[in-house]
């Protein structure tokens, strides 16, 4: 419970690095009432898109790595919860990131930024799959982390059965 609660409260973190790595999407209001992408060919949509599945990605190889050197011996339970707190992770970030961004009234934006001059447009994921990328990151760090450094079995004895025969002498 301490990892889904631990990673969804990183996701308030990680909104923080998105607004603030991700690129602005500029608009401009025209004369005629419209509002257009001020570089209708521009790349910053993707990029906030892009931004988002890196920061959430690198959330996600942290986690994996903390939960691995908190709990050498993991188990399904914990698992289980990266998955659950990755994916919380990820949407805290989602609506936070719209929430403190840009806000969403884009005709008030518009009127206070005057006609022909660049406003910012509100934060959008455009692409929600990558709300998966938090808990993918995170179970394959983890994954990773615990088959290089976790825990071994022990190597079970070998059983060759005999017939009534001393090992000295099957081996002749």
């Amino acid at each position: 419970m301490l990892v889904l609660i631990g990673s969804a409260v990183l996701g308030v973190a990680a909104a923080g690095f998105w607004l603030w790595l991700a690129p602005r999407v500029p608009l401009v209001a025209t004369s005629d009432h419209l509002v257009y992408m001020q570089d209708a060919e521009g790349e910053q949509t993707v990029g906030q898109d892009g931004v988002f599945v890196l920061v959430t990605a690198a959330f996600g190889l942290l986690c994996g790595a903390a939960v691995v050197a908190w709990k050498r011996r993991g188990g399904v339970a914990l698992v289980l919860a990266l998955a659950l707190g990755g994916v919380a992770g990820a949407v805290v970030c989602w609506q936070l990131g719209m929430v403190w961004g840009p806000g969403d009234n884009i005709a008030a934006a518009a009127k206070a930024a005057g006609l022909n001059h660049p406003f910012p447009a509100p934060f959008r994921l455009q692409a929600t799959v990558a709300l998966l990328v938090w808990p993918i990151g995170a179970l394959v760090s983890n994954l990773a982390l615990t088959a290089g450094f976790g825990p071994r079995d022990e190597v079970p004895a070998v059983f060759v059965p005999t017939g009534g025969v001393t090992p000295g002498e099957w081996q002749r």
